[in-house]
């Protein structure tokens, strides 16, 4: 009997340039589709952080003019990058990635005063605070002549 002779021929097992990309193309748009909830997700809390922040700051501006803290009418004075407390000047800055977008008060002024007594305000209406460079996302504050605050 003759012994059969059987040979393998040794194969090479490894990646070429091609499929290296085609993986690492896959695995760029797994990562894209991954990350852009979390995207979403942190504006929208951002929105929701600034929003409280202005309504925090209403808040305490009239309970402390309802108080007669210090015999004085308190407000908030609005300006594209932060809040103040006025007369304390008390700031609040807003996340570099937002801005005030639009302040709409009657009379045209930045600025809400509360009156002493009874917690009303002849400037009343919205304030608008959005993401700096996409107003599609955004948050509207509410103040009513009675001096009622809240969200749109």
């Amino acid at each position: 009997m003759q012994k059969s002779k059987v040979q393998f021929k040794s194969q090479k097992f490894g990646f070429g340039l091609l499929e290296s990309l085609i993986v690492l193309a896959i695995m760029m748009i797994l990562l894209a589709l991954i990350i852009w909830p979390f995207a979403a997700f942190r504006n929208g809390k951002l929105l929701d952080g600034a929003a409280e922040d202005i309504l925090s700051l209403l808040h305490e501006a009239r309970t402390r003019t309802l108080s007669s803290d210090g015999a004085a009418a308190y407000g908030v004075l609005f300006e594209s990058d932060k809040i103040t407390l006025v007369p304390d000047n008390k700031e609040v800055a807003l996340h570099n990635r937002l801005t005030i977008s639009d302040i709409s008060l009657t009379g045209g002024g930045t600025t809400i005063m509360f009156k002493r007594l009874t917690g009303a305000t002849d400037e009343n209406g919205t304030v608008t605070v959005s993401l700096a460079g996409d107003n599609s996302q955004q948050r509207v504050v509410a103040v009513s002549a009675a001096g009622s605050i809240g969200l749109r």
